[in-house]
């Protein structure tokens, strides 16, 4: 009888512990997509996160950006795509610091959806 409770709660803390550690969402979806424009080079979410990584991972590095994983983003005014990267804490950090902020920046890319073009990168401190 005790063999398969301790299986069963092996099983559930290996679940729980890769969920924390090994969560593989790239940005935080919100079907934007760009409306009424034939000649747009950025037109859908992905395209513009696709752009940003790879314009993100030449300045600051591959591992750096992908620490700031999921990212925001967000189409202003069917024109502008911005993307931005968030804190995140460790599944550790999140136990021992709970109450504590976390300090750091992030970067922030602005596309123009119709060119490609870059607007404007900065990453904050």
């Amino acid at each position: 009888m005790k063999k398969p409770s301790i299986i069963l709660i092996s099983l559930l803390a290996i679940i729980f512990i890769s969920y924390f550690f090994f969560n593989t969402k790239r940005y935080n979806e919100k079907n934007q997509t760009v409306v009424n424009c034939d000649t747009c080079l950025i037109k859908t979410e992905i395209a513009a996160i696709n752009v940003a990584e790879n314009i993100l991972f030449k300045v600051y590095g591959k591992s750096k950006i992908k620490k700031e994983r999921p990212y925001n983003i967000l189409l202003i005014d069917n024109k502008v795509w911005v993307i931005s990267g968030t804190l995140n804490k460790s599944f550790i950090e999140s136990i021992l610091f709970w109450n504590f902020q976390k300090y750091g920046g992030c970067f922030e890319i602005k596309l123009d959806a119709r060119t490609g073009r870059t607007i404007e990168l900065i990453h904050y401190k």
